[in-house]
């Protein structure tokens, strides 16, 4: 049986058959090939089966649009990449759920806050350009709740406010910071 059937049918699977069949669903390739990480799929299974830690986080990629818009979804590609492989260096349980979406889950709420301060401090230093634009330092946004990460959705936004009044990340659709034409 395979996870997706779950979805169609959630009472065709017990929960030991769920388990093996979301692990080979991770193994077999059911990771995003831009991020490398689990897909949303893979998150909303483990939702469902109550395997998610007690804490989640909802993540938001700053200046996707802007990337994709002026230097090209090439570039947006590779600064989705970036992300997800700054989240998977932190050792943290993280999907990526579409575009600039990602979530993560933890038992810890301080560990999994550290771990995601530690992936904006590595993507800082990444760089992305096209031949009219340079730009160094991606990040992200994100909010943490013991409920769902819907509903760290509040302290996303949050985040967001508070890193555009610091100057750490502008507007949907803005100029960031660390953008320059060439």
């Amino acid at each position: 049986m395979r996870v997706a059937d779950y979805f169609n049918d959630p009472g065709s699977m017990g929960s030991e058959e769920l388990i093996a069949s979301l692990e080979s669903f991770q193994k077999n390739g059911r990771k995003n090939p831009l991020t490398g990480l689990p897909v949303r799929e893979l998150w909303l299974a483990r939702e469902a089966e109550g395997l998610l830690g007690t804490y989640k986080a909802n993540i938001d990629v700053d200046s996707l649009k802007w990337v994709n818009d002026e230097l090209g979804h090439a570039q947006g590609d590779k600064l989705l990449g970036q992300v997800g492989k700054a989240l998977g260096m932190v050792q943290i349980n993280a999907h990526h759920i579409s575009g600039a979406e990602f979530y993560a889950f933890h038992d810890d709420r301080d560990y999994l806050k550290t771990q995601l301060e530690k992936a904006r401090y590595i993507l800082r230093d990444v760089e992305f350009g096209n031949a009219q634009w340079y730009f160094r330092g991606a990040g992200f946004s994100y909010g943490i709740s013991e409920k769902s990460a819907r509903d760290a959705e509040y302290g996303l936004h949050a985040d967001k406010c508070a890193r555009v009044e610091s100057g750490e990340r502008v507007e949907r659709g803005s100029v960031p910071s660390g953008a320059f034409k060439k």
